[in-house]
C-alpha cells in the first residue's frame, strides 16, 4: 500500500525531508493524480493498442533524429537514446521518461506553483529502484547467492548499468517489467538547473504505475491504494513514518492547499522560482505571478480574525478592525 502523508504545516514537510538521503523527488499540482509518463497519457488519450506503442515511439525517435538538426546547433550522438529521449522530451515530445528531481524544493515548487488544490510531492529510494531494477533485469546474477549483502557490495548499478539496461531493454520483443533511474549525458540547461533526473520503464506495453510496484516487489492493484497518514496526528511521529518509508521506498508528501503560499514565499526566498528554474526571458515572465500570491486568502488567519471579531462584538466592545488587523 502506498504510504501517504499530509502534513499540516510547510514547517513539517521540510522537518521531514531532512531525514532523507538519496531520495529523488516528482512534484506534482494535484494530490490525486497519478505518476505516468506523457508517452502512456497520449496513447491512453487516443486509444493507442498497447503492444504497438514501442513501434510508435521508435517512429517518434527516428523522426525528430532526422529532423533535429533543422533547430539544434549540437545533437546528441545517433546512438545515444536517452539523450535523443532527453530532449524529445525537453521541447514538448512524448516520451516514455518521467521527470524528477534530485531537489524536494525544486519538486515543491511544480507541485504548488499553479496548484489551485491540494499539491504532492512523490519520494522515492532511488538507490532502492535501482538495486531492485538490476535484479530484475539479470537475474542470473543474483541465483545461488548466500549473503545478497556481500554480493550487493559488488553488484555495479551506477548509472552506465543503467543506461546499459535501458539500451537493451529498448528493442527487446520482451524487456523486464522494471523502471529505472537515469541521468542523461547529454543535459540541457533547465535539467541541469532543475537538478533533473528521469524514471524510465523498460517495457512500455503496460503501465508505468504496474512497472513501477513490480520494481519495489509488490502488486499494483494493492501499491498504489492510499492510506493517508496525517503527521503528528494521533501519535504519527516522523520516526514512525520513516519506518514505514524503510519498507516501502515510495511516499506521496500531500500538501495542502492551505501551507502553498507559506511554501511559495519560503522557495522564493531561496532563489526557487519560475524564473531561475526556466532559463530565459520566457520563466521570468512566468515569475511574476508570484506577485498575485500575495494576495491569497490564508485560512488560518481568517479564522483568527473572524473569532476574535465575534468575542468582541459579543461583549458589546467598539470595534476597530484597523487595530485587531494589526495584532493578528
Amino acid at each position: 500500500m502506498l504510504l501517504t502523508i499530509r502534513i499540516s504545516s510547510w514547517e513539517e514537510a521540510r522537518r521531514l525531508v531532512s531525514y532523507f538521503s538519496g531520495e529523488i523527488f516528482r512534484g506534482q499540482e494535484r494530490s490525486d493524480w497519478g505518476l505516468s509518463p506523457s508517452l502512456e497519457r497520449v496513447a491512453n488519450q487516443f486509444s493507442h493498442p498497447k503492444n504497438t506503442i514501442p513501434f510508435s515511439e521508435l517512429k517518434v525517435v527516428d523522426e525528430f533524429r532526422r529532423r533535429a538538426h533543422f533547430y539544434l546547433d549540437y545533437t546528441p550522438p545517433e546512438h545515444s537514446l536517452i539523450d535523443w529521449l532527453s530532449l524529445i522530451q525537453h521541447h514538448g515530445g512524448p516520451t516514455r521518461l518521467l521527470d524528477f528531481s534530485y531537489s524536494f524544493f525544486v519538486a515543491s515548487f511544480f507541485a504548488v506553483s499553479q496548484a489551485v488544490s491540494d499539491a504532492a510531492v512523490w519520494v522515492i529510494d532511488k538507490h532502492a529502484l535501482a538495486l531492485n531494477a538490476h535484479q530484475i533485469a539479470y537475474p542470473e546474477k543474483y541465483r545461488g547467492i548466500e549473503s545478497l549483502d556481500k554480493f550487493i557490495d559488488t553488484v555495479q548499478y551506477d548509472n552506465a548499468t543503467m543506461k546499459k539496461i535501458f539500451e537493451e531493454s529498448f528493442l527487446s520483443d520482451k524487456p523486464p517489467q522494471a523502471v529505472i533511474p537515469l541521468d542523461p549525458l547529454f543535459l540541457t540547461p533547465r535539467l541541469s538547473i532543475q537538478q533533473g533526473v528521469f524514471l524510465v520503464p523498460c517495457a512500455v506495453t503496460c503501465d508505468f504505475q504496474e512497472c513501477l510496484s513490480s520494481t519495489l516487489g509488490s502488486n499494483a492493484n494493492d501499491f498504489f491504494k492510499q492510506d493517508t497518514i496525517v503527521l503528528d496526528s494521533k501519535g504519527n511521529s516522523t520516526d514512525k513514518i520513516l519506518d514505514l518509508y524503510a519498507n516501502s521506498k515510495i511516499m506521496k508528501i500531500i500538501i495542502p492547499k492551505e501551507c502553498h503560499k507559506a511554501a511559495i514565499e519560503d522557495l522564493w526566498s531561496m532563489n526557487i522560482n519560475a524564473a531561475t528554474l526556466f532559463p530565459g526571458l520566457d520563466g521570468f515572465a512566468k515569475s511574476l505571478v508570484y506577485h498575485f500570491r500575495g494576495y491569497e486568502i490564508d485560512e488560518e488567519y481568517s479564522k483568527r480574525i473572524f473569532k476574535r471579531l465575534a468575542a468582541i462584538l459579543q461583549a458589546g466592545k467598539k470595534l476597530d478592525l484597523y487595530t485587531e488587523l494589526e495584532q493578528q
